[in-house]
């Protein structure tokens, strides 16, 4: 007991020394992932390249995205010229029609001539509830 007493600078300073090379270790094997192990590190490799490659494939497919967005987008935007084209196209021949069917319809005066508008069957008038004003100059046709 005497002898334990006299080395208590020795225990304490072993104990100490002991306690500094377990957390030495545990903290070493914490900061590796434990890679001292041969498995270990070839998996971590493994999986390193992996993650690489996973990131470079989402790069490429962001850039193939953005490429194919272009590209739909100039489709789209030439289909929509065509289709203003054709519409002018068509506005343009349905004008000229309009011309001409004016023109082919015109008395001498200048006028176009339009036909005479049909005046409904007095059975429809009499089911329809008018208002005075028209139930008057539908009975009274004006002359032209």
């Amino acid at each position: 007991m005497i002898a334990l007493l006299a080395n208590w600078k020795r225990i304490l300073y072993g104990t100490a020394l002991a306690l500094l090379g377990t957390l030495l270790l545990v903290q070493t094997a914490r900061i590796e992932g434990f890679l001292f192990f041969d498995g270990l590190k070839a998996e971590n490799t493994e999986l390193r390249e992996t993650l690489a490659k996973v990131e470079q494939a989402q790069k490429l497919a962001t850039k193939l995205a953005i490429e194919e967005k272009a590209r739909i987008e100039a489709e789209n935007k030439r289909k929509a010229e065509h289709a203003k084209l054709d519409y002018q196209k068509r506005l343009a021949a349905n004008d000229a029609a309009l011309r001409n069917w004016l023109q082919n319809n015109r008395r001498a005066t200048g006028k176009p001539i339009c036909p005479v508008q049909a005046k409904p069957p007095k059975e429809l008038l009499e089911k329809v509830d008018l208002p005075s004003f028209l139930k008057d100059t539908q009975s009274s046709p004006s002359q032209t």
